[in-house]
């Protein structure tokens, strides 16, 4: 459990300026601020508490695959299960360490990349299309009106046939790659 408080007085009294505002927190990690704003006429300013819900964590893009009998291969091969001789904190603190970088060597050694399938090319008028077509029935659900909901199956009949006319022009691009490949040799 938490106290927060503003790190400057919220009352002003006569000769004296305390801090009369707190907040609890039990178990929060996520980043907060609070402040007194000195906004109002009176002798105690108001209490502003932010707390940043909306973070963003780094996406890892290379996707990876561990073998978990090479992992656990590994460890046995690494880590000496006899009983550890432990006389004082640091001796904790070293048996931790090494039981730390077994698992991350471990780790390293049974996970390998995975190449990511190629994702498939998207022409920039369809993208186009598939945003007005988001827009438009975000349209329709919150208006429900039968104009909107035709002009979002135009949209969705369009964007059905440009897409599979562009999948057929690259299937025949790629066939047409293919053939002249042949006709060389």
């Amino acid at each position: 459990m938490e106290i927060l408080a503003a790190p400057s007085p919220t009352r002003f009294g006569f000769n004296s300026a305390t801090i009369l505002d707190l907040a609890v927190i039990k178990d929060f990690i996520l980043p907060f601020s609070i402040i007194s704003l000195p906004e109002l006429y009176s002798d105690h300013n108001p209490v502003k508490l932010t707390f940043q819900l909306k973070f963003t964590t780094l996406h890892n893009s290379v996707t990876t695959h561990t073998d978990w009998t090479k992992f656990q291969n590994y460890l046995k091969n690494q880590i000496d299960y006899r009983p550890l001789k432990i006389n004082s904190n640091t001796d904790i603190e070293i048996a931790v360490e090494k039981f730390t970088k077994n698992l991350q060597n471990a780790h390293r050694f049974a996970t390998k990349a995975v190449k990511k399938l190629t994702a498939t090319y998207i022409h920039a008028n369809i993208k186009d299309l598939i945003k007005t077509r988001n827009k438009t029935k975000k349209a329709w659900q919150t208006l429900r009106s039968p104009l909107i909901k035709t002009e979002l199956n135009r949209i969705e009949k369009l964007i059905k046939k440009l897409d599979k006319n562009s999948r057929q022009k690259d299937q025949t691009e790629e066939l047409e790659a293919l053939n002249t490949g042949e006709k060389q040799r």
